[in-house]
């Protein structure tokens, strides 16, 4: 007695005349090497997908009852995300050029806590990649401003 054949090939067709095993999947036509994990991976990403899904997994929360009286049920896949990288401006939302006043005094604090509890160099804040990372509408203090903040953080717990 062989192998039981995985569930996977009947969304697939074997191909033959091609060397080792190869399918082609029913919905968009692609071929592939016959590997299951492979095949599973395909059915995920593939646009046009109807999964074919056992209807005896889906059950009515209270009941127990099956959703659908035959054995397999037709869901509609949602669409696979988009292969293009997106780029980090894409994450961010765009901000006022300046920031409110109450709130620069904040992130001024905030940013003299940090150097202060990591012990980071004054001169950081006028390093380029720095720069880069800090809110668009935050004014940067230069580095003696930086010094001045801390200073007068430190003064206050005292």
């Amino acid at each position: 007695m062989g192998r039981r054949k995985d569930p996977i090939w009947d969304s697939f067709s074997r191909i033959d005349g091609k060397t080792g095993i190869r399918a082609r999947c029913h919905e968009c036509g692609h071929e592939m090497y016959g590997k299951v994990e492979r095949m599973r991976k395909h059915v995920e990403q593939c646009h046009n997908r109807q999964l074919m899904i056992p209807g005896d997994h889906k059950r009515i929360a209270d009941g127990g009852v099956p959703l659908m009286s035959q054995s397999m049920s037709m869901v509609k896949e949602q669409p696979a995300p988009s292969k293009r990288a997106k780029r980090i401006e894409e994450h961010f939302q765009t901000t006022p050029k300046s920031l409110q006043p109450d709130r620069q005094a904040e992130l001024s604090r905030a940013l003299a806590i940090f150097f202060v509890r990591n012990k980071i160099m004054y001169k950081a804040v006028e390093d380029d990649a720095f720069k880069k990372i800090v809110c668009p509408g935050f004014q940067l203090p230069d580095k003696k401003g930086i010094a001045d903040l801390c200073r007068g953080l430190l003064d206050s717990q005292e």
